[in-house]
C-alpha cells in the first residue's frame, strides 16, 4: 500500500503539469473570442430594426461560434494533459450543441432593451452549469480508465469561479463599453483567466492514480498539432463572423444612408415644390398669385404677338366684398373668395389664364376670335357668379363687376392692357355693378374726369361745398305745397355746380356715400326747424342710395340725428328707386322692416319703370308711391293715359298716396286731375331752389 500511494503521488504531479503552451492557447481563444464577441453584439443590436430572421441569424452565428470558442478552452487544456484524449462521442457533441445554445441567448438577453432580473439569473446559473457539465462530461471516460479521488474544495472553487465569470460575462455584453476600452479589455481578460483556472481547478479537483505514462513522443506532436489547429480555425471563423457582420452592418447602414438620403431629397424637393407653391400661388385660392401672373401673361403676350392672336384681358372685381367681410367676418370673406375662385375655374377653359391680383380682385386672360366671344365669356361669369352662396348658415348675395380691354385693340404692352381694364372696371362699379364693360377711349377721358372728382370728393363736406335744393310738391286739388324733395348739389371750384348723376356713383364706389347721406339728413332737420318755425311746416323726403340697403348701421345712424335733432319722423321720409328695391329684393324686405319699425316712412321713386311684380310690391311697408316721368311724355296718347290711369287706379285701391313726376305740361295736369292723382311735381309747379327761395314762396 505504501509503494502504490507513493507511486499514485508521483503519476498525479507528472500528469497534471500541463505545458504552458495549452494554456496560453486557452487564454488567447477565450480572449480574442471575448473581445470580438462584443462589437459583435453592440453591431447586432443596431439590427434590430432589420428583418427578424437575419437579426436571429445573427445572433445564432456569434452565439454559435462564442460558444465553442468557450467549449473549446477545455478541449486545449484536456491536449494538455499527459494521457490518451478520450475520442469525440455523442455526448462531447451534445455539450458543445448547448453551450453555443447558451451563447446564442446571451446575445439574444442581452440585446433587449429591458432585461429582467430573472433572465440574468437564469443564464448565469444555467451557463455555469453547462460549462460545468462539459468538464464532468469530457472527463468522465478519463476518470473511469483509472483510479481516482475527488477534492470536493477545488471543485466548488472551480464552481464558484465560474459564476464569477460568467456574471462578468453577461454584465459585460448587457452594458455598452465600445467607448471604454481599456475597461472592457481588462474586464475581458479577467473573465478569460477565471475560466482557465476553474477548468484547471476542475482537473486538479480529482487525483488520478495511473501505473505508467501512456503517450510517446508521436502522439505529444499529435495533441499540439491538433490544439493549433483547433486554436487557429477557431481564430480565423471569429476573425471571419466578426468582418462578416461588419460587413453586413455596413451594408445596412449605407442602404439606411441611402433611404435616409432618398427621404431627404424626397423631402427637399417636397420643401422645393411647397416653396414653389407659395411663391407662385395664392394660398387662399391656389390660382396664380400676381407675380406669377404677370409672368404667364408676359409669355402669353409674345405668344399671341408671333402668333397675330387675339387676347381678351378681364378684371373681376367681387362687388361689396368689404361690406361682407365688415359684417360677416374675414373668415367668411376668405371662405367667398375660395368658393368664388372654385366657380370661376368650372367655367374657364383649359387654354385660360386666370390669377388672383388683389384682396378681391382676380384677372382672366383668355384667347378669343371676336369681342362678341370676349362678351359671351364675360356674361356667362356674370351670371355663374349671380348664384347664391351659403356660407355657415349665411347667404350671401354677391355680385361682380367686369372691365374688358382686348389685345392687339386698346394696346400691346401688358401695363397698357391692364391699365385699360382697370379703367373698363372702374367704370363697371361706377354703373351700379353687377356689369361688364369694354375699354374704349371715351373711358379712358372719363375715367380722368372722374378720378378728379374722386379727388375732391373728399374735401368737399369738409369745405362746405355741397348744399341743398329743394323741389315742391304740390297737392293737385287745390295746388298747395305739402312737401318736399330734398336734391344734393355741389358748388366745386372748377366745375361749378354739379347734380348727384356726375359724384353720387363716385361716392359709392369709393365708400363716401354714407358720409353724404349724413350730412343731407342733417341739414334736411336744420331746414324742418325753420320751416316750423316760419309756421309752414313740410315733409321733406331725401333719395336713399342703393348702398344703404345692405348697411345695417343706416338706419340707427339717420334715427340718431333726427332724435340729436329733435325733430319728429312724420316730417321726414325716404325715396328709393323701384329698379334699385326690386333688384335687392331678397334683403329689401329686412331693410324695409327696420325702417318701418323706426317710424320712418319710405316712398317708392320712379314705380312704372321696372319690372317689379305687384303682389311682391303690396306685400312691403310702403305708403306712397311716384309715378316716373316716362309715363307722362305723351298724355294724349291714350294708351299711356290708360296705364297712367290703371296706376293710380290701383294705388287709391291698395291705399297707397300717388304722385307723379316730371310734370311740366297743361295736358298733364289735366289728365292727372282727371284720374285724381293726390299729387305732382315737376317744372310746372317749380324748378328745385335754395331753402331761402322757398321760404319766400311760402
Amino acid at each position: 500500500m505504501e509503494s502504490l500511494s507513493t507511486l499514485a503521488t508521483t503519476a498525479e504531479l507528472f500528469i497534471w503539469q500541463i505545458p504552458l503552451m495549452f494554456v496560453v492557447l486557452g487564454l488567447i481563444v477565450t480572449t480574442i473570442a471575448l473581445y470580438a464577441a462584443l462589437p459583435i453584439s453592440e453591431q447586432i443590436k443596431k439590427l434590430s430594426q432589420q428583418v427578424q430572421p437575419v437579426y436571429i441569424g445573427w445572433q445564432l452565428v456569434a452565439g454559435g461560434v462564442l460558444g465553442a470558442s468557450i467549449w473549446s478552452v477545455h478541449i486545449l487544456i484536456m491536449l494538455g494533459i499527459k494521457i490518451p484524449t478520450p475520442p469525440l462521442n455523442l455526448n462531447t457533441i451534445a455539450t458543445l450543441l448547448a453551450c453555443m445554445v447558451n451563447y446564442f441567448l446571451l446575445f439574444k438577453i442581452t440585446s433587449k432593451s429591458h432585461i429582467k432580473i430573472i433572465e440574468k439569473i437564469s443564464w448565469i446559473v444555467f451557463n455555469s452549469l453547462t460549462l460545468y457539465g462539459i468538464h464532468i462530461i469530457n472527463n468522465l471516460p478519463m476518470i473511469q480508465a483509472y483510479y481516482f479521488e475527488v477534492h470536493a474544495y477545488s471543485i466548488t472553487i472551480a464552481a464558484v469561479l465560474l459564476l464569477m465569470a460568467n456574471y462578468l460575462t453577461f454584465h459585460l455584453f448587457s452594458h455598452s463599453y465600445t467607448t471604454q476600452h481599456i475597461q472592457s479589455t481588462l474586464s475581458i481578460l479577467f473573465i478569460s483567466t477565471l475560466i482557465i483556472i476553474s477548468y484547471r481547478l476542475n482537473i486538479n479537483g480529482v487525483d488520478l492514480f495511473i501505473s505508467s505514462i501512456f503517450l510517446t513522443e508521436q502522439q505529444e506532436s499529435i495533441k499540439i498539432i491538433t490544439a493549433l489547429a483547433i486554436a487557429i480555425i477557431l481564430l480565423i471563423t471569429i476573425f471571419l463572423v466578426f468582418l462578416a457582420i461588419f460587413a453586413h452592418s455596413k451594408i445596412l447602414e449605407q442602404a439606411t444612408d441611402l433611404e435616409k438620403n432618398k427621404r431627404i431629397l424626397t423631402q427637399l424637393n417636397h420643401e422645393q415644390m411647397s416653396l414653389e407653391q407659395l411663391a407662385n400661388y395664392d394660398t387662399l385660392t391656389a390660382l396664380y398669385n400676381r407675380h406669377a401672373f404677370m409672368d404667364a401673361f408676359a409669355a402669353r403676350l409674345n405668344e399671341s404677338r408671333q402668333a397675330a392672336n387675339k387676347l381678351a384681358i378681364m378684371f373681376i372685381d367681387l362687388d361689396n366684398f368689404k361690406k361682407i367681410n365688415d359684417t360677416l367676418g374675414h373668415s367668411t370673406g376668405d371662405e367667398l373668395l375660395r368658393i368664388f375662385s372654385r366657380r370661376l375655374r368650372t367655367i374657364l377653359r383649359g387654354h385660360d389664364l386666370i390669377g388672383r391680383i388683389g384682396g378681391d380682385e382676380f384677372c382672366l386672360v383668355t384667347p378669343i376670335s371676336s369681342t362678341a366671344e370676349a362678351k359671351v365669356i364675360a356674361t356667362r361669369i356674370l351670371h355663374k357668379m349671380q348664384e347664391p352662396i351659403t356660407i355657415s348658415g349665411h347667404i350671401a348675395n354677391t355680385t361682380i363687376s367686369i372691365g374688358i380691354s382686348l389685345f392687339p385693340y386698346d394696346g400691346d404692352s401688358q401695363d397698357q392692357l391692364i391699365k385699360n381694364a382697370d379703367t373698363a372696371l372702374y367704370q363697371s362699379k361706377g354703373s351700379g355693378r353687377n356689369t361688364l364693360n369694354f375699354y374704349s377711349d371715351y373711358l379712358q377721358h372719363k375715367s380722368h374726369r372722374e378720378l378728379s372728382i374722386q379727388k375732391d370728393l373728399h374735401s368737399a363736406i369738409t369745405k362746405s361745398q355741397l348744399f341743398l335744393e329743394y323741389q315742391p310738391v304740390v297737392r293737385l286739388s287745390d295746388k298747395k305745397i305739402i312737401a318736399l324733395e330734398a336734391l344734393v348739389r355741389w358748388q366745386h371750384p372748377e366745375k361749378g355746380v354739379l347734380t348727384p348723376e356726375h359724384f353720387i356713383n363716385i361716392a359709392e364706389f369709393n365708400g363716401f356715400v354714407e358720409l353724404v347721406d349724413m350730412w343731407v339728413i342733417r341739414h334736411i332737420c336744420r331746414d324742418i326747424k325753420a320751416l316750423i318755425a316760419n309756421k309752414s311746416p313740410l315733409k321733406i323726403s331725401m333719395n336713399c342710395s342703393a348702398l344703404n340697403i345692405n348697411n345695417d348701421k343706416f338706419i340707427p345712424e339717420a334715427i340718431h340725428i333726427l332724435e340729436e335733432e329733435k325733430i319728429d319722423k312724420q316730417w321726414f321720409s325716404f325715396e328709393l328707386l323701384e329698379s334699385v328695391l326690386y333688384e335687392h329684393r331678397h334683403k329689401a324686405p329686412v331693410f324695409l322692416s327696420k325702417l318701418a319699425q323706426s317710424g320712418i316712412k319710405l316712398i317708392i321713386d320712379d314705380f312704372g319703370s321696372s319690372s317689379s311684380s305687384l303682389l311682391w310690391l303690396k306685400s312691403l311697408p310702403i305708403s306712397e308711391l311716384k309715378l316716373d316721368r316716362c309715363l307722362l311724355l305723351d298724355a294724349n296718347n291714350p294708351n299711356d293715359a290708360d296705364i297712367v290711369a290703371a296706376l293710380i287706379a290701383m294705388s287709391h285701391k291698395l291705399g297707397w298716396h300717388i304722385t307723379a313726376k316730371g310734370v311740366e305740361l297743361q295736358e298733364q295736369i289735366a289728365l292727372l286731375m282727371r284720374e285724381e292723382c293726390d299729387c305732382a311735381q315737376g317744372y310746372a309747379f317749380g324748378k328745385p331752389m335754395r331753402f331761402q327761395e322757398v321760404l319766400r314762396l311760402l
